[in-house]
């Protein structure tokens, strides 16, 4: 890339894009999935569980109000 000079930036956004879309979908696969592990979980404080859920509960209806509108 030291060859590209001033052109390597514009050579390396795909690439960060690709990388930053990746890592956007492990996100999205993995918050849910850790969510719901833990709330599952009886050791868990019932009050932190609590807090949990709204959090999930607070992104999915912010989701559902971006896609409806």
């Amino acid at each position: 890339m030291r060859s590209f000079g001033w052109f390597r930036v514009p050579l390396l956004a795909p690439i960060g894009l690709v990388l930053f879309v990746l890592f956007a979908v492990t996100c999205v696969i993995r918050l849910p999935a850790g969510a719901i592990g833990y709330l599952s979980d009886a050791r868990n404080d019932f009050r932190l569980r609590i807090i949990v859920l709204a959090f999930g509960l607070g992104l999915v209806l912010q989701v559902l109000r971006a896609a409806i509108g």
